[in-house]
């Protein structure tokens, strides 16, 4: 494994009160973003096999149309900006619906270990909402094994609107979707995690086709227009999704949190804070106590494979950091933790939407010290 070290992300601003192809215009002058496509294109050679990187990235450029109308102007506008093929922008916004195409689970972007990798795992994301006695925080492990040629771009974005931040959000230069974020306006942070491995790539492209919505544009449409942690669980519960995922949410005041394990057309669950575990008939996951809950990759009503169980000592964890005082320290300690943390984790974030505080985290690997 090797060691990683904490960077602060890449901060841009986009100005939606600009039209929507014109909003990441400001790429094409930022040296910053000068290799992107030579990386990009190493990064979608290295994903999927060479011979299948012209052929899908022509497909699913037909896709850009099952996507909200001003994000398909975005995508327009970041390829323009760029420098590099529609196809190619579409392709990285559906990274995780195609995820199955990756060469092997070794060298592919992924979710999580393959089970034969025992000796790697454990390695997915995990979520946590926890309730302080007035208000709910956020704490967020994006574990998706991104290459360092993309760590870099791993951004911070401050969308604002009338020169006031309205939302900030947390993506990969080229997305237009937010991998996890937080409403300055509604009173939220939510995050995506991953569920059933990313789904079927055929079921994916073929519910893209009917009109299902990738679940990162759905989680920026929700911080983008909803008012309320009660709206937004409702728009992320209802949203037909071109793959299952977990929405992990937290709101202003005391009591707002829920993990939603969602299917492609309807919540499979909603568990909210201080609310009965009812799902779990099993009695497989009742330790949590009513103020926080803890969201890996597995649904919380089944047990966790034996190679990747960040459930038990995440729980504990929690319990015994934060039992007298939840706050952004002991938050900050629990997914910065091993397993909660560990050398698939790629991004770690404490949110608060009551204070507005959001604090996100890359963590960039170095080669590994040489011993003479």
């Amino acid at each position: 494994m090797s060691q990683r070290v904490p960077i602060d992300p890449k901060k841009v601003v986009v100005n939606l009160d600009l039209p929507p192809a014109e909003r990441w215009a400001f790429l094409a002058d930022d040296p910053y973003f000068a290799t992107y496509k030579q990386d990009m294109n190493t990064y979608l050679t290295n994903f999927m096999p060479k011979a299948a990187v012209d052929v899908v990235t022509n497909v699913v450029k037909v896709f850009k149309h099952s996507y909200y109308d001003e994000y398909v102007q975005e995508m327009e506008g970041i390829a323009k900006a760029l420098k590099v093929k529609i196809g190619d922008i579409v392709t990285v916004n559906m990274i995780y619906q195609l995820e199955d195409i990756g060469i092997n689970c070794l060298v592919r972007n992924t979710t999580g270990p393959c089970p034969s990798e025992v000796r790697e795992a454990p390695g997915l994301c995990t979520g946590i909402v926890a309730d302080d006695g007035t208000k709910v925080w956020q704490g967020r492990n994006l574990d998706w094994n991104l290459p360092e040629i993309l760590l870099k771009y791993v951004l911070q974005v401050d969308y604002r609107k009338g020169n006031r931040t309205r939302f900030i959000g947390a993506q990969v230069a080229g997305e237009a979707g937010i991998l996890h974020g937080l409403s300055q306006d509604g009173g939220f942070s939510a995050q995506i995690n991953a569920r059933k491995v990313g789904g079927n790539v055929f079921k994916n492209l073929v519910d893209l086709m009917v009109g299902a919505k990738t679940p990162s544009h759905v989680l920026r449409r929700a911080l983008e227009k909803e008012t309320s942690f009660d709206k937004a669980v409702d728009y992320l519960s209802s949203q037909f999704l071109a793959n299952p995922v977990y929405f992990v949410v937290a709101g202003a005041a005391h009591g707002e949190g829920v993990v939603i394990s969602r299917d492609r057309k309807g919540p499979g669950d909603a568990w909210r804070l201080y609310e009965a575990n009812s799902r779990d008939t099993k009695k497989i996951n009742q330790n949590q106590p009513d103020w926080f809950r803890l969201q890996t990759n597995y649904d919380h009503w089944e047990g966790v494979p034996s190679y990747d169980d960040r459930r038990t000592p995440g729980i504990a964890n929690m319990k015994q950091d934060c039992n007298t005082t939840v706050d952004q320290t002991c938050i900050w300690k629990v997914i910065t933790t091993w397993p909660t943390q560990n050398h698939h984790t790629d991004v770690s974030s404490v949110m608060c939407p009551k204070t507005g505080y959001f604090h996100l985290t890359v963590w960039s690997r170095v080669p590994p010290t040489v011993l003479v």
